[in-house]
């Protein structure tokens, strides 16, 4: 009743050309997932509930082929998942009446066998699919169409759509973003869609805003996206009140994962704002993004946010990995963090910083957010070159708010910028709950010694119970960091819990690999000091003037 193959592309060494399934006369569950074989004989679809089929390379299958269009597709009924990919003739699914006209279709589609990229480019309707009554699941990859119309709307719950060129699909993507508003009301086929993936599709960033907002806001959704292109458009609306908060269970959690996708910097930051202030739980991962600007459009920016409701804690988890971005675009998306009022993770993984001549320490930080949820947060930066106006204005935001922060096998760059000046931490209550402690710790990095310095007086002006941890650490210049030792002791607010000298010589292969370039294994250091709450002289001095003092400009 039930047949699960899913290859090692990898490891999959068979000379199986056909897979023979005419003793499974009563096969119900059906999974595929196949670069040995080539076609499917004695398929029997009368019984069947799942059909799922996927090749690694465009086939042609005839055997297979022949068994759907010989076989009335209406007589399905049973079937509540279909799934195809990289199966180059699809033709069986239009509608048409006039079956042998098909079968002589097909017959020579066969003799000819088409050669790559000569494959049909036409509009594939999916019309007969309706007849299925309880069909809820459809995934087509590999599609050789321009095009796709007559969804099966109405009881659809997950749709998966990859072509196996870049196109614009303006039939499909009209369907899909006609449907839902800002407001969450959710029509027609997203009355029951939950699950959408789209691959190899070229829209509008109108288009995107509607389709993505339909699904932010409804909670309980996923949508994927890759290899796609979002194209600019002259008129675009400005996120200011655009996504209100909606009353979602904390229960139901979005899934937006997009990869491979080519954006403007403005699609980029209104997708971010979309995210963070929907108002119920988002797990986002955005990846090998191509950011363009848009020249027509003025810079964008996260707006500062206004206050916010008390509510219900839920958990947004943002994750940007391999997308070029500036040092101010980095730190506009932190410093969003910062104002949230909900949990929040936050993860760089393998980005590339653009410097440039932005201070986001020029601005004074806003008073933190209602303290009375025991949310939490959560900042990760890891394998990457990380400026030091990012290190800092990252680690400052963690150490003002309470939150934790962990960098790992990243290169911390010095930087001519002033990084902090002008930065003062307003007056901070004297009680701060254990949930908000603030926590930093730099793992496999190579970080300069006056950003440690800097850190520690971040630590013993900010009034907050502060952990820093440097674990495997390079702290160059290697010869003064005793000297760093004697001045962190001076103040009494600061307690040392470990300073050790503790060279890594027989770390792994994958160590190796993943560390930063300007690492040095023999010459890390494991360094941990704690801040207390207590005020010092210097935090005194500090908060009356709000000015920072000349050891902070070292």
């Amino acid at each position: 009743m039930s047949l699960y193959i899913d290859e090692d592309f990898t490891e999959n060494k068979r000379t199986d050309n056909v897979l023979d399934l005419k003793n499974l006369k009563s096969l119900k569950y059906l999974h595929l997932s196949t670069s040995s074989f080539k076609d499917v004989i004695g398929l029997n679809l009368s019984h069947l509930v799942e059909c799922s089929i996927e090749f690694l390379t465009p086939q042609l299958a005839p055997n297979l082929t022949s068994t759907f269009y010989n076989y009335d597709i209406e007589c399905m009924q049973a079937l509540k998942k279909l799934v195809l990919k990289n199966l180059t003739d699809i033709h069986w699914l239009h509608k048409d009446s006039e079956r042998k006209g098909i079968q002589k279709l097909f017959k020579l589609k066969v003799l000819r066998r088409p050669h790559r990229g000569s494959e049909q480019k036409g509009i594939l309707d999916l019309r007969r699919l309706g007849n299925l009554k309880h069909l809820t699941e459809v995934g087509l990859g590999g599609l050789s169409y321009s095009d796709v119309v007559n969804l099966p709307a109405f009881r659809l719950h997950s749709l998966k759509i990859e072509l196996n060129e870049l196109q614009q699909a303006p039939q499909l993507m009209s369907t899909l973003s006609t449907h839902g508003t800002c407001q969450n009301e959710r029509e027609g086929l997203f009355s029951h869609l939950k699950d959408l993936s789209l691959g190899k599709i070229r829209m509008s960033e109108e288009q995107f805003r509607r389709l993505s907002l339909s699904f932010i806001q409804a909670g309980g959704t996923s949508l994927k996206l890759w290899d796609c292109s979002i194209e600019p458009e002259d008129d675009v609306p400005q996120p200011q009140n655009e996504c209100e908060q909606q009353v979602v269970s904390s229960e139901c959690t979005t899934c937006i994962s997009l990869g491979f996708v080519t954006i403007t910097v403005e699609g980029f930051i209104r997708l971010i704002d979309y995210v963070t202030r929907c108002g119920h739980s988002v797990d986002c991962d955005l990846y090998f993004f191509t950011l363009e600007s848009n020249p027509a459009v003025e810079q964008p920016v996260l707006t500062m946010l206004g206050p916010q409701p008390i509510s219900a804690d839920y958990t947004t988890e943002l994750k940007l990995s391999c997308i070029e971005m500036s040092t101010e675009q980095m730190c506009q998306i932190i410093g969003r963090i910062n104002q949230l009022n909900h949990s929040v993770t936050l993860k760089l993984e393998r980005c590339t910083e653009i410097s440039d001549e932005y201070n986001p320490l020029r601005n004074q930080m806003v008073p933190p957010p209602n303290t009375s949820l025991n949310y939490t947060k959560h900042i990760t930066i890891e394998g990457m070159k990380i400026s030091e106006t990012l290190c800092l204005y990252v680690a400052s935001s963690a150490i003002y708010y309470g939150y934790t922060c962990e960098i790992s096998y990243c290169d911390i760059l010095t930087s001519e910028v002033p990084h902090a000046d002008n930065l003062h931490f307003p007056q901070m209550a004297a009680i701060h709950s254990p949930a908000h402690t603030a926590k930093l710790t730099f793992y496999v990095a190579s970080i300069p010694q006056h950003v440690v310095e800097r850190l520690a007086c971040r630590a013993k002006i900010s009034q907050h119970l502060v952990e820093c941890v440097l674990d495997k650490c390079y702290v160059w210049p290697h010869s003064e960091v005793w000297s760093l030792k004697e001045k962190i002791e001076e103040d009494p607010a600061i307690q040392i819990e470990k300073f050790k000298f503790e060279p890594n010589n027989g770390e792994p292969d994958w160590y190796d690999i993943s560390r930063p370039k300007s690492y040095k294994a023999d010459q890390t250091w494991d360094i941990r000091f704690k801040a207390t709450a207590k005020k010092s002289a210097l935090a005194e001095s500090t908060a009356k003037n709000a000015e920072v003092t000349e050891w902070t400009r070292m």
